[in-house]
């Protein structure tokens, strides 16, 4: 990890990265569509305790993204669907109103025939969320668009560090530099995994078990005997649903921006951007052309890395979990 962070600053001081919304990281990550408890009123000595929903295996993809600066960027949400006219994107929820919100703070849905994240979404990704927002923040901040640069921490995902997409990058985006955390690593020193998973999903369950809740109670109200409570918990409804409570819980992480602070200084890259660390990620960068760096690194060394941070690690732990415990309680 001590070398993805000086990789990161050689970059900055090379291409004059001052700003650290400009220093940006993303994680596609699974949700669930119907979300299954992990309590239960069994017996503990009980051998076998069913649960509702733990079979459960309806998913889409959210990709989750954020800056050394703190800020939380709109998300995109791919769904499954094998529409033959793609442009249609059938299997996307219509959600009035809250759709027109999320479009235009800058979220993008999509599908793909599996949910899963490809080279298409990807693209899509890059040039309808990633480069609005680095265009808007140049604005914001007076630069000259045409000279901002910006750097994208990313892990070792096939499509990331396949030749397709890089060339593509160099080709459409040259002024957004690709680095990876090295693998085996994310768990450590991927901000998306070390702070950001964990109370977005939290707060989606939580909606998903107040509306239960609140069905269930409902159709007790109306007379419901326990073997007739039955909630509709198809596709169409609960997708509509997912989208409603993800936007929710994205509102109450974005204005957590002192946890997602504390999420990249826990990757060991809060200081990227101090002067000391700048000269001697410059002699990194000399000693090796930026595109032979990130996916090669030698995975021995990363662990080595790892481990020697993991007593540092243990010391600052129970402060981020105190922060993400609030965070969940609000």
């Amino acid at each position: 990890m001590a070398t993805m962070s000086k990789r990161i600053s050689g970059m900055a001081t090379k291409y004059n990265i001052k700003h650290p919304c400009f220093i940006i990281n993303w994680d596609q990550t699974a949700v669930l569509l119907m979300q299954a408890s992990h309590y239960t009123y069994s017996d503990k000595k009980d051998k076998q305790v069913p649960i509702v929903g733990k079979e459960e295996k309806r998913q889409i993809t959210a990709v989750v993204t954020s800056t050394l600066g703190g800020d939380l960027l709109p998300m995109q949400l791919i769904f499954k669907g094998q529409d033959k006219n793609k442009r249609k994107k059938k299997a996307t929820p219509k959600i009035d109103g809250l759709v027109d919100t999320a479009r235009l703070r800058g979220w993008h849905l999509t599908q793909t025939p599996n949910h899963w994240s490809n080279l298409g979404s990807m693209k899509d990704f890059v040039e309808k969320i990633i480069v609005k927002w680095v265009e808007a923040k140049a604005r914001e901040l007076k630069l000259k668009v045409v000279d901002t640069h910006c750097i994208l921490l990313i892990d070792c995902w096939s499509v990331h560090t396949g030749q397709e997409f890089r060339g593509w990058m160099k080709t459409h985006y040259p002024n957004y530099h690709l680095t990876f955390v090295p693998a085996g690593c994310t768990s450590k020193a991927q901000p998306a995994d070390v702070i950001l998973q964990r109370p977005l999903k939290a707060g989606i369950i939580n909606s998903f078990n107040s509306w239960m809740t609140e069905e269930i109670t409902h159709l007790i109200i109306l007379g419901a005997k326990p073997e007739e409570v039955r909630v509709d918990t198809g596709m169409v409804k609960l997708k509509s649903k997912l989208v409603m409570w993800m936007w929710d819980s994205w509102r109450r992480l974005k204005d957590r921006e002192t946890l997602i602070v504390k999420g990249w200084e826990k990757c060991g890259l809060g200081d990227v951007l101090e002067a000391e660390n700048r000269v001697e990620g410059m002699r990194l960068c000399m000693e090796k052309p930026e595109e032979e760096v990130g996916v090669e690194e030698d995975q021995e060394a990363a662990e080595v890395d790892s481990d020697v941070e993991d007593e540092k690690d243990a010391v600052e732990d129970e402060e981020v979990e105190e922060m993400m415990d609030a965070c969940l309680r609000t």
